[in-house]
């Protein structure tokens, strides 16, 4: 995992005035999305090169919209990270 870093996401309020947010780390890329009904925080992510558009989804999940459930999100995207790290590494 030397070259793994940790994401850098925007602060909540980023989230709560309705803008999305995609990034990576190393071959893997994540996009949250925040949704108005019900209030949460969508997270895709997916491993390779190209935008989620044009990549197959990995997995998505949904989480409290809130800070704490931002910081949840974070926490599972690192850890999916990690995991591509280690892949990689193999």
């Amino acid at each position: 995992m030397a070259g793994q870093k940790k994401i850098w996401i925007e602060s909540y309020d980023y989230f709560k005035a309705g803008n999305r947010f995609a990034g990576s780390s190393g071959a893997l890329g994540f996009k949250i999305f925040p949704d108005k009904e019900p209030p949460q925080l969508r997270v895709l992510i997916w491993e390779g090169p190209n935008c989620c558009e044009k990549s197959e989804i990995k997995e998505q999940r949904e989480f409290e919209s809130s800070p704490e459930g931002l910081q949840q999100a974070v926490d599972w995207i690192n850890a999916e990270a990690a995991a591509c790290w280690e892949r990689q590494e193999e």
